[in-house]
């Protein structure tokens, strides 16, 4: 009897596709969602960027304004971002 029903399950087949396509689903979800976590934190990293470089604008007007060689990134920061405001 329970041969038979063993013999019976190995052979019967209704419920595979449903089970292939719930895996298939669920490896397309987690692929989405690590996409999501990886964008998420580089979209961050470069908004957490351009908020510390306008707050650099910020706390000195004038540093679009200098011709030092030294500050060439900051003017270069400073002079987007006054350019993109406008």
């Amino acid at each position: 009897m329970l041969s038979e029903f063993i013999r019976k399950f190995a052979k019967d087949e209704r419920g595979a596709a449903l089970i292939e396509y719930t895996i298939l689903l669920s490896l397309i979800t987690a692929m989405l969602v690590i996409f999501v976590v990886i964008v998420s934190d580089w979209m961050s990293d470069e908004w957490s960027d351009l908020n510390s470089g306008l707050e650099d604008c910020s706390a000195n007007p004038n540093a679009g304004n200098s011709n030092a060689s030294d500050n060439a990134a900051e003017n270069a920061a400073c002079n987007s971002a006054a350019n993109n405001s406008n």
